[in-house]
């Protein structure tokens, strides 16, 4: 245990309940970032992970996770998988309930006098929590902290040139002003890009610290940055949710572009978007020009992303022009690809120039195909180039690992008891 992690865990008796939503296991991103992180967190304080639903053993849980078994975290599950189909489809609104009695009388909480510290993620629970807070006095001894990845749940385009507490009367307005109005019951506001934060910070209640910290990856970093060297035939790989709002429909236009010795890999889970043509990939895979040369693999090999980036030699982050995309997001891949230290070429939005500089870490390419295969085509070029961002990407990646971002968490909740 570090220096820091030790003070953190004597100075100020910490308990954490982790909260989330979703029923667990399950492949979705975000799943894999919180229970990451809840275990981080528990190396250096006590913290139990609370679900509404486990549809494994606790066992096949932490393996599908890759937690050790001699991790501190506590896995707790309200087990609403054993209520009635017609009771199980409403759990939303009993989960919380059930965890509001279990905070407030079972004996682990009510009898603990240190600082309990409740931790949410969605914007759901940012609306319940906040209100309860407002309501019930027992909750203002605890620490709320939310960890926000969009506006809170809101439009991001109302945050453009307006400011939400000034719309003109109607749902909107009183949609953002409820959504402020709970916000303002928490103690920390934690954003994983400065464009967020920046935002956030304009609109909300002073009372609430808002702070960006960074995502994290759990692969594992080389010992030195990999050599560089384009063999004859060239791999480019993306790995991640292949959807149009991430821009993937981009890189394959892009091969439209490239010599025959350059192929795709595209490694994750296929995400069908509201409003938009489920049959978008299929096409894609049926063009003549491209199809012999994408590879599509969607067996999620949640095990095994190390060694998917491993067999590729150039790695595409992508974005699309939408604008909880391109200004807001800050992908987990985008570490990871950084961990493993490859040359990376990534889209030239705003919320990527918070993690990548061009020509540093990685060469940044305009939203369209033929600037895409231009930049791909140059990185092979120039091989010099190549090496010097695989070593930058890779210097840059010490800090991306989750038992920073755990410090960093309990180092914000510490200035809240002081």
């Amino acid at each position: 245990m570090t220096k820091l992690s030790s003070d953190l865990k004597n100075e100020h008796n910490f308990k954490i309940a982790y909260v989330h939503a979703m029923a667990f296991p399950n492949p979705e991103a975000n799943t894999f970032d919180a229970i990451w992180t809840a275990a981080a967190l528990s190396e250096r304080v006590d913290t139990t992970f609370f679900i509404p639903m486990l549809n494994s053993p606790k066992l096949e849980l932490r393996n599908y996770y890759e937690i050790p078994n001699e991790s501190l975290l506590q896995i707790r599950s309200m087990y609403l998988n054993y209520l009635p189909d017609r009771v199980k489809s409403r759990y939303g609104r009993f989960y919380e309930q059930f965890l509001l009695l279990y905070f407030r009388f079972h004996p682990e909480w009510a009898s603990f006098h240190g600082h309990k510290i409740l931790y949410v993620r969605e914007p759901k629970e940012l609306l319940f929590w906040g209100f309860q807070r407002q309501q019930k006095k027992w909750l203002k001894d605890w620490i709320f902290c939310y960890e926000a990845h969009d506006h809170l749940g809101l439009d991001p385009k109302l945050f453009q040139g307006t400011n939400p507490n000034q719309l003109i009367d109607g749902p909107e307005k009183q949609r953002s002003a409820v959504v402020f109005q709970a916000a303002s019951q928490f103690d920390l506001l934690i954003c994983n890009t400065q464009a967020l934060a920046d935002d956030l910070r304009s609109f909300i209640n002073n009372r609430v610290q808002i702070h960006f910290i960074r995502l994290a990856s759990p692969l594992p970093r080389p010992t030195s940055p990999p050599k560089v060297c384009f063999g004859e035939k060239i791999v480019l790989g993306y790995i991640g949710t292949i959807d149009q709002l991430r821009g993937v429909n981009i890189l394959l236009e892009a091969m439209r572009y490239l010599p025959q010795k350059y192929s795709l890999r595209l490694v994750g889970r296929l995400r069908q978007e509201k409003g938009m043509d489920p049959n978008w990939l299929d096409r894609y895979m049926k063009d003549p020009l491209i199809k012999d040369r994408v590879e599509v693999d969607n067996s999620l090999p949640i095990h095994d992303v190390a060694g998917q980036i491993d067999r590729c030699d150039i790695l595409i982050q992508p974005a699309s022009s939408d604008i909880l995309d391109s200004k807001y997001v800050a992908p987990m891949k985008s570490y990871g690809y950084m961990r493993r230290a490859k040359p990376i070429v990534a889209a030239d939005v705003p919320c990527h120039h918070e993690i990548y500089q061009d020509g540093g870490n990685a060469i940044l390419y305009q939203l369209d195909p033929q600037g895409l295969a231009d930049c791909i085509i140059k990185l092979v070029s120039h091989p010099e180039l190549a090496e010097r961002i695989s070593r930058g990407a890779w210097e840059q990646g010490v800090d991306y690992n989750f038992p920073r971002r755990a410090e960093e968490i309990l180092s914000l909740a510490n200035t809240i008891v002081k």
